[in-house]
């Protein structure tokens, strides 16, 4: 692959090394890279995963001389888990269970560092959403505090915003106007069946559109696979959807979010475009607030988690099955 440039960017090589720019192989999840081994192929039969490897060849340091690698981990149940020293730590994510480990005396509960951004995409190619005015009207029914407070399956907290910044720099919130076009279809909102706070914040929307008598279709769950599909397809009304920041650069936490696939207006994609060449704080945070007040993408809350060590947990002697009170929430990081 060769990369021309139209002006001289002395950092250019800073900005390659970033995922930002991962190339992904046609037809896989998987990013290509340049290591010594490369992956072929992932299987999962019962409680066995396992991730097999062979050696590229043309490797930078040397062709490597193991021709395969095979990385085999146990998948056992929540008991085993708990119980087994070599894991580090346990997450817990339900508020449910986060309140049921913070009354107990003396017991210690980690939150984690990184937040988790929840947030709707609509698609401003779709139908009535087309309407800045009518995207304005939905997003602007959903209370944020509300919205956190009804979460059941995370300690959850309003976001005004999409990538993480310090507090006091979020942004006013939308206030719609009624001069918008009534929906001529009935709207289709989508979260991914894997995560059940999406599913909370669908149905809350859901309960708005009626109220405003907006026509819609009841929120509709999709796979991973294809929730990931018709995101990168423009296929779709309104998702909600999550992102975590993972970079200290709020440019390059934007770019992740606004690069995942969601349909754009031109007007916002050639500033992305602009960006990436130099991507500067001030600059990143004016197109996210024009993302935001355009609702095209609209954060609506955030959300915590936590971990225990199963050290802790033992001592607890609470497990005598296989199956716990919460178990979904018990998942090895």
């Amino acid at each position: 692959m060769e990369v021309h440039l139209t002006k001289s960017i002395p950092n250019f090589p800073h900005h390659l090394a970033s995922p930002v720019f991962g190339i992904k192989k046609p037809g896989t999840r998987w990013s290509i890279g340049t290591g010594p081994f490369k992956i072929v192929e992932i299987q999962k039969e019962k409680s066995l995963f396992s991730i097999s490897c062979k050696r590229n060849r043309y490797y930078h340091g040397g062709m490597p001389p193991l021709q395969r690698l095979i990385f085999a981990f146990e998948i056992g149940s929540p008991s085993d888990f708990l119980t087994n020293n070599r894991d580090a730590a346990a997450s817990i994510r339900r508020m449910k269970d986060i309140e049921y480990f913070r009354d107990i005396p003396n017991f210690r509960v980690i939150p984690v560092p990184d937040e988790i951004i929840y947030f709707l995409a609509l698609n401003p190619l779709s139908g009535s959403l087309s309407d800045v005015e009518f995207r304005r009207k939905i997003v602007s029914s959903l209370s944020r505090e509300i919205v956190a407070k009804m979460i059941t399956e995370a300690e959850s907290y309003p976001a005004n915003h999409l990538v993480a910044r310090k507090a006091g720099e979020n942004f006013e919130a939308i206030i719609s106007r009624d001069n918008y076009s009534r929906s001529s279809h009935p709207l289709t909102v989508a979260y991914c069946k894997e995560d059940p706070v999406s599913r909370q914040i669908a149905e809350r929307l859901a309960t708005k559109l009626s109220e405003m008598e907006i026509p819609h279709r009841a929120p509709v769950e999709f796979s991973a696979k294809y929730f990931s599909q018709s995101r990168q397809n423009g296929n779709y009304d309104i998702l909600v959807d999550y992102y975590v920041p993972s970079y200290g650069n709020d440019a390059y936490n934007l770019l992740q979010i606004c690069y995942r696939g969601y349909v754009l207006e031109k007007e916002i994609s050639d500033q992305l475009y602009n960006l990436l060449p130099d991507p500067n704080k001030a600059h990143a945070m004016r197109i996210e607030q024009e993302v935001i007040e355009r609702a095209i993408l609209y954060p609506v809350v955030m959300t915590k988690n936590y971990v225990v060590f199963p050290s802790a947990l033992r001592d607890l002697k609470i497990f005598g099955a296989e199956e716990i009170e919460f178990y979904r929430a018990w998942k090895p990081l």
